[in-house]
């Protein structure tokens, strides 16, 4: 097994692990919930082998390839849902169907999820400006990086990496 598909399927297990939300504005999306949840329809509905928490193995290696591409081009701006199911090789539709079926979320929300977990790790580190995280994760301008920052975890960067700073005192 090659170094890349190590730390792609690490990187996996962690994007499945629930995030630990900043603040409280809701409860945080928990795959293993969604998947062990009965009202979950596996690709093929029915599939007695399928046991609950756990991915089918097709299910791994499709979200194996689409975190691969997504990590591929996280700093590009221009990547998009149209760019993954093209190097997927795959309708944009089936894409999304396969997505939402594995992960619960759309392949939009699939790629800023990525983004938004690769800025936190960076945020963490404190070793770059805000604005370079941004660069970093596909964002053109650090205040719309900012805004999404804010909307998605109820804190700015600056605030994010103040409160980790508190924490890991």
């Amino acid at each position: 097994m090659s170094s890349t598909s190590q730390s792609i399927r690490a990187f996996i297990r962690f994007f499945l692990r629930s995030e630990q939300p900043v603040t409280a504005p809701g409860p945080p999306f928990n795959i293993k919930e969604a998947l062990a949840n009965s009202s979950f329809q596996p690709f093929r509905s029915g599939n007695p082998e399928r046991s609950p928490g756990k991915l089918m193995p097709q299910e791994e290696r499709f979200l194996e390839q689409m975190t691969e591409i997504v990590l591929r081009h996280l700093s590009d701006p221009e990547f998009d849902t149209r760019i993954a199911t093209k190097e997927a090789g795959l309708s944009r539709m089936h894409v999304n169907r396969r997505l939402r079926a594995t992960t619960g979320c759309s392949t939009h929300n699939f790629i800023c999820a990525l983004r938004f977990r690769r800025a936190r790790e960076l945020l963490r580190q404190r070793s770059l400006p805000v604005s370079d995280v941004a660069r970093a994760v596909g964002f053109r301008s650090p205040s719309h990086f900012a805004k999404a920052f804010r909307k998605r975890f109820g804190l700015s960067p600056t605030e994010f990496v103040n409160e980790e700073t508190l924490r890991h005192q």
